[in-house]
């Protein structure tokens, strides 16, 4: 790639990041493909495999790099080689190679009308059932998630769900429920402004974006501490800089647009270690995850992060085991009324996923703080009217929603069975009832029932 055509690609996806996400809400067709693969693949990568030196990471970039269709070297961003994410990638893009070459005049006639397969492949590059049958044996066979359900936000609404890992509040992006973002956005760094673009990528789920990274040969590649504790693998080269981490539950890679002899904003204004350093010192990485043990290490392993704000209720994390220390317990339960029912319970319920329980009880009925923490109040949203989350400082939170009445304040320190709220039916309710959740930061969701008081 030479650097005009590289300077064109990042001016395109700068400015269109939420365009970008929100055709990412349709149907990514054939005539969307070929914009949206140089232009959202920016962002990310496609397959990946280790990362640096005999510290953290034991291997560098080029073993999480691949060809793509014009023979660039792209980077992935959803794993390391021996992932099921980054085989399961691999496998995708080699089919689908293949299957467009084929049946390029079949692809080219259905354009951008309409398939029956846009409401579960819509955010995946699906268009016939061969295609939707490759999908579904690629994520039955390593055990992978689809995404579901794009959304356009803005860097607020982004540190607000996943917490807050960077101070700057002018960026764009999206996300999908299943906790995976993307974000566009600028910092300042010793006086100047640097953009990059920040993904997150869920493990677990089927992913398949990639970054075109260029010539592999050319980064100098260094681990590197950053100031919350955090190591990361950086890259740099004449054209661009990367910042790695990889983490129990995700896999992170920053895309610094500019390197030691391109600049993406200000002509020689390019990129140097040391501004590479301060940039990853300017993001907090510990809100995002849980350290990935390195094979073969003695290395303690860091303690859990805890985020500076917990996820909305409406955000689906993914489903996976809390940790095995946790002696986190509930001091009561959130209705204390011994004629309240479980009405509908945690996990798929009539083939959607239900990520909390329901206790059915009368309109005004009191509920409860199940443990000590702070609260963070929520009103009018649509699908959980109004609702309280409280963060109980120790990596979990719990979520009360569809509330008639709010009885705390916004930022409050509450106790064990301090009345927080009372029972209603606001959002999206069929009658009065508490949608009950218990969330693992940043596991996601976890079944509440067997931590209820008995």
């Amino acid at each position: 790639m030479n650097e005009k055509e590289y300077r064109d690609m990042f001016s395109q996806l700068h400015s269109s990041v939420q365009e970008e996400a929100i055709t990412m809400k349709t149907k990514p067709t054939k005539r969307v493909r070929f914009v949206s693969v140089p232009v959202a693949a920016v962002l990310v990568l496609v397959l990946t495999a280790g990362i640096a030196f005999a510290g953290v990471y034991s291997n560098r970039i080029q073993d999480i790099t691949v060809l793509d269709n014009e023979g660039y070297e792209c980077m992935s961003l959803q794993g390391f080689a021996d992932s099921p994410e980054y085989k399961a990638t691999q496998e995708w893009l080699t089919f689908e190679e293949k299957y467009e070459k084929e049946h390029k005049a079949e692809l080219d006639a259905i354009g951008n009308d309409p398939t029956p397969w846009d409401d579960k492949y819509g955010d995946y590059f699906v268009f016939t059932q061969e295609m939707a049958d490759k999908v579904d044996e690629i994520c039955g066979k390593y055990n992978l998630k689809l995404h579901s359900g794009s959304e356009p936000a803005d860097a607020k609404d982004i540190y607000k769900k996943f917490g807050k890992f960077s101070s700057n509040k002018e960026g764009s992006g999206y996300y999908y429920k299943d906790g995976t973002f993307s974000l566009d956005d600028d910092a300042s760094v010793d006086g100047r402004s640097i953009p990059y673009q920040f993904r997150r990528t869920m493990k677990g789920v089927f992913d398949t974006v990639y970054l075109n990274i260029g010539d592999t040969n050319k980064y100098e590649q260094w681990e590197y501490e950053t100031a919350n504790g955090v190591t990361v693998l950086l890259a740099l080269s004449d054209f661009k800089g990367l910042i790695l981490c990889d983490y129990n539950e995700c896999f992170v890679a920053v895309n610094v647009l500019g390197g030691t002899k391109e600049a993406f904003t200000d002509e020689g204004d390019t990129v140097t270690k040391k501004s590479m350093e301060a940039l990853a010192d300017s993001f907090d990485f510990s809100v995002l995850g849980t350290y990935k043990k390195p094979a073969n290490s003695d290395a303690e392993e860091p303690a859990e992060a805890v985020k500076e704000e917990t996820d909305e209720a409406t955000d689906e994390q993914l489903t996976v085991d809390p940790p095995a220390d946790s002696e986190f317990k509930f001091e009561c339960n959130p209705i204390d009324d011994p004629d309240a029912v479980i009405t509908k319970r945690f996990g798929n319920v009539s083939g959607r996923e239900h990520e909390g329980i329901d206790f059915a009880s009368d309109e005004g009925t009191a509920i409860h703080a199940v443990a000590d923490g702070s609260s963070k109040v929520y009103e009018a949203d649509a699908d959980y009217g109004n609702y309280v989350i409280i963060d109980h400082n120790n990596g979990w939170c719990t979520v009360y929603a569809h509330c008639e009445t709010i009885l705390v304040e916004d930022g409050a320190s509450v106790k064990a069975g301090d009345e927080i709220a009372t029972v209603g039916s606001t959002g999206t309710s069929s009658g009065p009832h508490l949608h009950f959740e218990l969330r693992g930061n940043p596991f996601g969701p976890v079944d509440p029932e067997p931590y209820l008081a008995k």
